[in-house]
């Protein structure tokens, strides 16, 4: 079982970090399977002495071969670095590099997965296993230093019905294509259950005797959220 500075972190990158809810494939499984992204378990392969089967060590699935994965990964050993008083981890792992506690970095060697080419490793010791207290700051950072990033894999479709001034609407469709591209996140002109949100901007449009659905009949029917502005206003707060 994990501990609790493990759990913590790893809920407050959950919460934080829309790309590390998603799964991934994972090939070497046998069979192969998708994964979560964040890991504090230890794996089949894993024994004697190590962290994770002690509950101190959580894996981060970031790989450095694709380069958003990379960008955000690197953006997230800087926040960690940042934190390293407050969450007293004592070897953060990445991309063949590691940091020990006093923050000095050197290179990792060796196979592709003793340099941790896919995931970032943080790690703590046994005195640390149940920190507290750095939670807050975690959540701040994540949310300053990865800004970016907030809304990676998610879609929004952004509607823009009735209005008395359509200039003014369709400005602030233009902004809020930008705030939320800003943040990581896709806007799309395509209807699909993939879709996240629905933005709806204005009144809903529906012509006496069109039998053609709107979009947001047509959203409804898939299943699709479908949110005001004020509550896209909360999602892009940072």
């Amino acid at each position: 079982m994990a501990g609790l500075v493990v759990e913590s972190t790893k809920r407050i990158l959950y919460e934080n970090l829309p790309k590390l809810r998603e799964q991934y494939w994972e090939e070497s499984a046998r069979p192969p399977k998708w994964m979560d992204r964040l890991q504090a378990a230890a794996g089949p392969h894993k024994s004697g002495n190590d962290p994770h089967i002690a509950g101190r060590a959580l894996d981060i699935i970031l790989f450095a071969s694709q380069p958003l994965e990379l960008e955000m990964a690197n953006d997230l050993v800087e926040v960690f670095l940042g934190l390293r008083e407050k969450m007293k981890w004592i070897a953060v792992i990445y991309n063949s590099e590691e940091w020990n506690r006093a923050g000095l970095k050197f290179p990792r060697t060796g196979s592709p997965e003793n340099r941790h080419v896919t995931h970032i490793h943080v790690e703590w010791d046994a005195a640390n296993i149940n920190l507290v207290g750095f939670e807050a700051d975690l959540a701040a950072a994540l949310k300053k230093g990865l800004a970016k990033f907030r809304l990676t894999g998610q879609s929004f479709y952004i509607y823009v019905g009735a209005d008395s001034n359509p200039q003014k609407i369709r400005d602030l469709r233009a902004s809020y294509v930008e705030r939320i591209k800003g943040q990581g996140g896709d806007v799309t002109d395509v209807l699909s259950v993939w879709l996240d949100y629905i933005v709806k901007i204005g009144s809903e449009v529906k012509l006496p005797g069109d039998p053609l659905p709107t979009p947001l009949e047509d959203g409804r029917a898939l299943g699709i959220k479908i949110i005001e502005t004020d509550e896209l206003e909360r999602i892009l707060a940072v």
